[in-house]
């Protein structure tokens, strides 16, 4: 029945976030878009609890209507990994789809009740398995005929001495942000949330294989580019820039401190947050190279609870904006952000989604990737000559 516009009774708002999920499921996404337009002047709006139940209804709609778009798109695109990889990060790329999904995954751990909304949940969840499922599926065969990188996109190795040392040799004041499994759509995030200090550029970069934090860290070092390699290392496979083995943070930190000595500072993300404005400015001292690290998003990622990674991930975008403001007030004025990789945000792993591992000989064995050789195939897995996809090293596969 039509209830009208104007809210009366409880039982009209949620009749109308019943039919927002009936709308979604018949993929009239148009209408849908209209009733929450018009709910946004509900009285109920001014409720903390409803209001968060009609923003996390909205975010579901954005991402439909994102998911929609992309798979209109699709078909047309060339199945050719640059095509591919340029589809995504354009300005209208797929990275909206994984956008819109990360922002109702983040509502939907916020939303302590979201039983009202749990259909319109899991409608989005399942169209995001279907679009970056189909999406991935292209995109691996495109590699595995193509092999990695393409040519024509930047590397994540040619970053520092692209966009930071020019910086250093003009006697520029760097500050250099590591941003551990930061996504390229939060990359566009941030981007939006800086536009207040000046001019931005969002850029996109290949990464290195395997997408693990110490590799493709160990990537942005300076002069990285033409000398990477993997190395073994201590029985172990890890990651050297002109043999120069980096295997932690630490590692990576005096790298950049026997290059540019006095010039070089670095701090964790939660000290430049905590620490007093004099303080940090002491600490700095006549630096003009300042590395901020984080490893808050991975952490979480990694952690045991996708809930709170669902819900607190976003609040790296904002932190990374204060810090900025920070050094921007000791006179910093060039800013990097820079990300090692990134991640797939599910809320759970689905039955029957797990891989088994195939039969070899695995010098490094990671839960998303293995180095070395196989014995035989495995279901559900791909592989690939480690030449082919970039790789230098002691490994074959």
């Amino acid at each position: 029945p039509y209830l009208g516009v104007r809210d009366t009774f409880p039982f009209e708002e949620k009749a109308y976030l019943k039919r927002l999920e009936s709308l979604a499921k018949a993929g009239n996404l148009t209408e849908a878009r209209q009733v929450v337009s018009q709910r946004r002047q509900s009285v109920w709006r001014y409720i903390p609890e409803r209001a968060l139940i009609w923003k996390l209804a909205e975010r579901c709609i954005d991402f439909l209507i994102a998911a929609e778009a992309w798979k209109s798109q699709a078909p047309k695109i060339p199945n050719t990994v640059r095509d591919l990889v340029q589809a995504y990060t354009a300005a209208d790329g797929f990275w909206q789809t994984d956008r819109q999904q990360r922002l109702v995954e983040q509502g939907a751990a916020a939303c302590a009740e979201d039983d009202e909304v749990g259909g319109l949940i899991a409608i989005c969840r399942q169209q995001y398995a279907e679009v970056v499922g189909s999406a991935q599926s292209v995109f691996l065969k495109a590699v595995e005929r193509e092999g990695w990188p393409p040519e024509g996109i930047p590397r994540q190795t040619q970053v520092f001495n692209r966009y930071v040392a020019p910086e250093l040799e003009e006697r520029a004041k760097v500050v250099y942000f590591l941003v551990d499994s930061m996504r390229y759509e939060m990359g566009r995030d941030l981007g939006g949330t800086l536009e207040s200090f000046g001019s931005v550029t969002v850029s996109s970069a290949t990464t290195i294989l395997p997408t693990t934090t110490p590799c493709a860290m160990a990537a942005l070092m300076p002069g990285a580019d033409g000398v990477y390699s993997l190395v073994e290392d201590r029985g172990e496979i890890v990651p050297a820039i002109a043999g120069r083995v980096l295997r932690n943070s630490a590692d990576r930190m005096e790298f950049i401190r026997e290059i540019y000595g006095d010039r070089f500072r670095e701090f964790p993300l939660s000290d430049l947050l905590s620490m007093p404005q004099k303080k940090l400015q002491s600490s700095i001292g006549e630096a003009d190279l300042v590395v901020v690290r984080t490893q808050e998003i991975d952490a979480l990622g990694e952690g045991p609870s996708p809930y709170l990674a669902r819900k607190l991930m976003s609040d790296i975008i904002g932190d990374v904006r204060t810090t900025t403001d920070r050094l921007a007030g000791l006179g910093f004025g060039t800013f990097i952000y820079a990300a090692d990789h990134g991640h797939v945000l599910l809320p759970e792993v689905a039955a029957g989604s797990i891989a088994q591992q195939p039969p070899g000989e695995w010098k490094m064995v990671k839960r998303r990737s293995l180095l070395g050789s196989s014995i035989s195939r495995s279901s559900g897995v791909t592989i690939m000559q480690a030449a082919h996809m970039g790789i230098t090293g002691p490994v074959q596969e």
